[in-house]
């Protein structure tokens, strides 16, 4: 039997899955690209730090709407164009764009299943036992939410390095993505949203603030580390 190479596109259409990158589960999009981060994850961060960084307030000030949805429909219907068009865009604009994406993932980046367990050890009071078990919870993440958290995660903290210019510190970092990165089902949770916005915030404000954390190298294996901490 011959075997007939098949695109990605071909096979999305014959499994049924969605087509875009928005509003896409990670996992796909992170295949289709070939990529342990979505290359629009990647394409995003890289710009900004490459003529972002000392812009003031960077991902706290939001771009224009109308750019950031019409560059969110470009990365939708021809990545390769929308990756040429970045450079093109108001810094904020592609800030905004991989706020968006982040938010719109169909699972946060945290997971349904184990943001409760995040909730809960963030919230210890002896830091190491805290430390151990957000570690422990960092390492069962999918891979691909993994992968992708920990580039995003050297890269906030690449942003919070020019704080004096951008003003942009750990804490101002992790209340706007905390939310995303952490966002919660309404049914079943019973916490009140000012204090679930604080939770979401202190999570990332730890990871941010821990520098033990591996990073995520270009085409590097990234191994289980919980028993590294």
């Amino acid at each position: 039997m011959r075997y007939l190479q098949q695109s990605l596109s071909q096979l999305d259409e014959l499994s049924g899955a969605p087509r875009g990158v928005f509003a896409v589960p990670i996992s796909i999009v992170t295949y289709r690209d070939r990529s342990r981060v979505p290359l629009i994850v990647r394409h995003c961060v890289e710009n900004v730090e490459s003529r972002g960084l000392d812009e003031l307030g960077i991902y706290r000030v939001s771009g224009i709407a109308t750019d950031v949805l019409a560059l969110k429909e470009a990365f939708d219907t021809n990545g390769k164009q929308a990756i040429a068009r970045l450079k093109e865009m108001d810094i904020h604009v592609v800030a905004g764009t991989l706020k968006l994406y982040l938010r719109e993932l169909p699972e946060p980046l945290f997971t349904d299943e184990l943001i409760p367990s995040f909730v809960k050890a963030v919230g210890l009071e002896d830091p190491v036992a805290k430390g151990k078990s957000m570690t422990s919870l960092l390492d069962r993440l999918p891979q691909p939410n993994l992968n992708t958290f920990l580039y995003l995660l050297a890269h906030l903290k690449r942003v919070a390095e020019h704080e004096q210019v951008n003003k942009m510190t750990f804490h101002n970092l992790a209340t706007v993505f905390g939310p995303s990165l952490l966002r919660t089902k309404t049914e079943g949770f019973s916490m009140d949203i000012s204090q679930e916005v604080v939770v979401q915030v202190q999570v990332i404000f730890h990871f941010l603030s821990d520098d033990k954390l591996p990073h995520l190298e270009p085409g590097s294996r990234l191994e289980s580390f919980s028993t590294e901490m």
